[in-house]
């Protein structure tokens, strides 16, 4: 993995595998006609060939690492229409496509979630802290600059990073792991909070040494994949052919929570002392 600060992954295609691509197209003859389509779809995708996986921010033989990978594969698949979740009103981003002018197809764009901390609430004294709605959110921008996650997207392309955001608690019951990104991110949330929150020290706050001790902690490792398969579409709308390959990434930063204004101050939060007859540590859930 890579020194970062933040977590996070981004698949991309290879300088090879575009320049395969590039020949591959210009060596198209004829017309593209719907029953040509399965068969540039798969030439397409061999001369891409394999994109490569980058991950930022956790060990790259992790748990956390996997379901990085993982979620945004299923993001990109959503997008292109590969996937199709049983929602009303569901529609990706090709079917957003057929249906514009051609202004909209130019450019190639790129979706990649990211965590959002805008519901987060703590007490006045940094000691309770709530999450509220939704801790992911799905951004888009045009690939056409080197700094592709501030290229201003395409108004087709913002209307689908909407889209998926506002479907994405839907998106969770039907693709698990997209649930399980959203508690990681809520997870990295809280270990920040653990470590940098601007807590008064005393003799009862909890300090680590088990977990980051190498020798005391091993945390168990899985294979992650290093490259995937790329992925093309040829879609028909108006007249007009197009081919598209998705690019994206996951980018969770967790909020500065030790310059106190990470959070919006809710009055309300309150520490639930222990009961003398608790036996569980969760007695106020």
């Amino acid at each position: 993995n890579q020194p970062s600060s933040f977590i996070g992954c981004s698949i991309d295609p290879t300088d090879a595998g575009l320049k395969r691509y590039a020949r591959y197209l210009r060596k198209l003859k004829g017309p593209l006609d719907s029953q040509r389509f399965p068969s540039l779809e798969k030439g397409m995708q061999r001369a891409m060939g394999l994109q490569d996986v980058r991950i930022f921010g956790v060990p790259d033989n992790s748990r956390f690492a996997s379901k990085l990978v993982i979620a945004d594969y299923f993001l990109k698949r959503l997008a292109m229409g590969f996937d199709r979740p049983p929602i009303k009103g569901w529609v990706s981003y090709m079917d957003l496509l057929s249906k514009s002018g051609k202004n909209a197809v130019r450019r190639q764009h790129r979706f990649w979630f990211v965590a959002t901390h805008n519901t987060l609430t703590r007490s006045a004294d940094h000691r309770i802290w709530h999450f509220n709605g939704p801790g992911l959110a799905v951004r888009t921008a045009a690939t056409t600059s080197k700094d592709s996650d501030k290229s201003k997207a395409s108004p087709v392309a913002a209307r689908m990073a909407e889209h998926l955001t506002d479907h994405f608690p839907l998106l969770a019951k039907h693709i698990p792991v997209f649930g399980e990104l959203e508690n990681l991110a809520r997870l990295a949330v809280a270990a920040e909070i653990v470590v940098n929150a601007p807590i008064a020290e005393s003799q009862t706050r909890w300090h680590s040494r088990v977990l980051v001790d190498p020798q005391l902690y091993l945390p168990k490792t899985t294979r992650v994949p290093r490259h995937v398969s790329s992925l093309a579409v040829i879609r028909k709308a108006r007249g007009r052919n197009w081919i598209m390959s998705i690019s994206g990434g996951v980018k969770l930063q967790p909020p500065p929570v030790a310059s106190g204004n990470a959070a919006t101050i809710n009055p309300r939060l309150r520490i639930h002392r222990r009961p003398k007859d608790a036996t569980k540590w969760w007695w106020d859930g």
